[in-house]
């Protein structure tokens, strides 16, 4: 799903924090590719619209746009991306907030090494089930779309001409199946397909009856 790797951004106004963290993992076993960072949160948000990364630790407490603001504006522009605080203050509302807005994990400084790996790793670990999670959906999708394809080309070519009695009725059944709900409450529709010169399917909010 990311054949080219994951991107990491870090931000935080102190350059010694940023560059201890870019030293704390072994980003590449992770599959971590792309390290960025930025000292603040107004050159942060700049920069993650731009370079769109995966996963984003950020203090709370910078000159300028502080971490939740980050948060808060980045979480509706990139929905996939993960959200990791770190602050150097025990502060429960602010961890509170952080939560509020969909932030991963809350850590105090000094980080701890051991306990900042495995967050990250199962930071990492989130993003792939969540890409593969999509993965399947769509893949869903395309089948749900195939179904209904088939089942428009089977009507089209009077392949029901010969189920006899009973066929509104399968017709019905088989649309139910491929998901083409065409009695449902919010709307009414009626659509006439022609099979042969004398018969045809009128489908509408009342049944599917054989003309």
């Amino acid at each position: 799903m990311y054949g080219e790797g994951l991107k990491l951004l870090i931000v935080d106004d102190e350059r010694l924090m940023r560059d201890g963290l870019k030293l704390c993992c072994n980003w590449e076993e992770m599959g971590i590719t792309q390290i960025l960072d930025a000292a603040d949160g107004n050159k942060a948000y700049q920069m993650a619209q731009e370079r769109r990364p995966h996963i984003v630790i950020t203090d709370i407490r910078m000159p300028g746009m502080d971490g939740l603001a980050l948060i808060s504006g980045l979480k509706p522009l990139l929905p996939q991306t993960v959200f990791i605080i770190i602050s150097g203050y025990s502060d429960f509302e602010n961890a509170r907030k952080g939560i509020e807005l969909g932030a991963f994990s809350y850590m105090l400084k000094p980080i701890e090494t051991r306990l900042f790996n495995k967050t990250m790793q199962e930071a990492v670990e989130k993003i792939r089930s969540k890409a593969e999670e999509q993965q399947h959906n769509q893949k869903l999708q395309e089948h749900a779309r195939q179904l209904k394809e088939h089942f428009i080309q089977d009507l089209l070519n009077g392949a029901f001409q010969d189920w006899g009695s009973g066929v509104e009725e399968r017709i019905l059944e088989r649309m139910q199946e491929v998901q083409m709900d065409f009695l449902h409450d919010r709307y009414r529709a009626i659509v006439f397909l022609a099979l042969r010169d004398t018969d045809a399917y009128a489908c509408s909010a009342s049944g599917l009856l054989l003309l």
